[in-house]
């Protein structure tokens, strides 16, 4: 995911800090996790605040831990990100092109190519909207799910 939001940047002539983006790509599901889920809150906001509280722990300053935090807390969010710090943007970015393939046709082959070099579950799309469906049936169970 974090290669295809740098490849998203470059695309877009973005200047970005690249170990925010990696932050941001790093912990934009880890919300889905038991042990980073709480009763109460969204996946993409428990991502959020697993992230702010790791980045704060070693010092990072609370403007760049705001970005990171507003990048995980709506990357399942379309339309709106891209409008954003390049940050928020490209957290985004990757993970429509990583899991959706939005993008996908904005790229060369050789560009596709060298990301997806890098090694990912043969499953990851059936793993992944497992771990969705999952985090939903536990939410309705906890009555954490409301319908408006």
């Amino acid at each position: 995911m974090y290669y295809f939001g740098a490849l998203a940047g470059v695309h877009r002539g973005l200047k970005y800090d690249a170990e925010l983006l990696y932050a941001g790509a790093m912990f934009h599901d880890i919300g889905l996790m038991p042990s980073h889920s709480s009763r109460g809150e969204r996946f993409e906001v428990d991502g959020a605040n697993a992230a702010r509280d790791f980045l704060k722990q070693r010092g990072i300053s609370a403007a760049d831990i705001d970005l990171v935090w507003t990048s995980i807390a709506l990357h399942t969010t379309p339309g709106i990100p891209q409008h954003m710090n390049p940050v928020i943007a490209l957290v985004t970015a990757g993970v429509e092109m990583d899991v959706l393939s939005l993008t996908y046709r904005q790229y060369s082959d050789v560009e596709r190519q060298a990301v997806v070099q890098h090694p990912r579950s043969e499953h990851f799309k059936e793993d992944i909207i497992q771990a969705f469906y999952d985090g939903i049936n536990v939410w309705q169970r906890e009555g954490r799910c409301h319908r408006g």
